[in-house]
């Protein structure tokens, strides 16, 4: 009943115990985290608007402060023996206070983006090249902070850690991705306009909503 309950909220995710935040339907916790950011977006765009600098300090606080707590408690990490218990992966993976730092992210290349838009008195071949280089990145973001993640848990790091070097720390590297292709300079954001490849787009993050039942 109370993970039917945390379900109809959308609270689920806020909860680190992997029978709440998986619990149903378990891709609906990032519709759970979306919602907490939009809960979160009036006072980050006061904390903006007053210092722009507010969003993205107080998300890396929230950061430090879920990492500090994983390993105050103890967490285990996420496994069948610890399905009803919290986790770290619960706190480090799932959180709406871990995950918020991306969000922010996203709100500073949103608001980077008009003032860049048209600014860019380049041909399309050249800044193609920006487009790959930006791809380049963010694929070797992850691909790195993956690796390192592997290479501290080997060395016994804490679990806590680890998956937030794993799965987050690779953010900024994405939003300057997502920044260079709306400024839509070169072929590559061209040849992702196709139609095709739009209606793939759009049809993504339903597949992924209802994958996990499918299956």
């Amino acid at each position: 009943l109370l993970p039917a309950l945390a379900n109809i909220t959308l609270t689920h995710a806020a909860v680190p115990v992997p029978t709440y935040y998986f619990s149903f339907n378990s891709p609906s916790w990032s519709i759970s985290t979306e919602a907490f950011f939009y809960l979160f977006y009036p006072l980050a765009i006061l904390g903006f608007h007053w210092k722009p600098w507010i969003p993205f300090v107080a998300a890396a606080l929230g950061v430090a402060a879920t990492i500090a707590l994983s390993l105050g408690l103890g967490l285990p990490p996420f496994g069948q023996e610890s399905l009803t218990r919290a986790t770290s992966h619960g706190m480090m993976s799932i959180s709406p206070l871990t995950c918020f730092l991306e969000f922010t992210c996203g709100m500073y290349a949103a608001t980077t983006w008009p003032f860049l838009k048209g600014c860019f008195a380049v041909s399309r071949a050249r800044f193609t090249l920006l487009e790959a280089a930006a791809i380049a990145l963010a694929a070797v973001s992850v691909i790195g902070f993956q690796d390192l993640g592997a290479a501290l848990e080997a060395r016994q790091v804490p679990d806590a850690v680890t998956l937030w070097v794993r799965f987050h720390a690779s953010a900024i590297s994405l939003g300057v991705l997502v920044l260079v292709l709306a400024l839509d300079g070169g072929y590559i954001t061209q040849a992702l306009s196709w139609r095709p490849l739009v209606i793939l787009g759009e049809i993504s993050f339903a597949t992924y909503m209802l994958h996990q039942l499918a299956i």
